[in-house]
């Protein structure tokens, strides 16, 4: 988990609030890259739900980490290892 979120840690420096936001949301963005279908697109609009201006850029983050996923553990989506 920490190496995938790694981005995001080191977005969040080393504020110990920040970090634990950045494991959370990463926690999240793992929980959507497993995802499949009609659920993925779901979950990335209730995730992206609420956030106004701030919905394309969460998006974009979110199908960069969703992509990152699919390359660090090709095998959880059906890929090989």
């Amino acid at each position: 988990m920490v190496r995938f979120t790694q981005p995001l840690l080191d977005a969040a420096g080393d504020d110990p609030d920040r970090m634990q936001r950045a494991l959370n949301f990463g926690m999240a963005l793992w929980n959507l890259a497993l995802c499949k279908g009609d659920r993925h697109e779901q979950l990335l609009a209730e995730m992206a739900n609420g956030l106004g201006d701030d919905a394309d850029k969460f998006r974009a983050l979110a199908i960069d980490m969703v992509e990152r996923h699919r390359e660090m553990f090709p095998e959880l989506h059906g890929g090989r290892t």
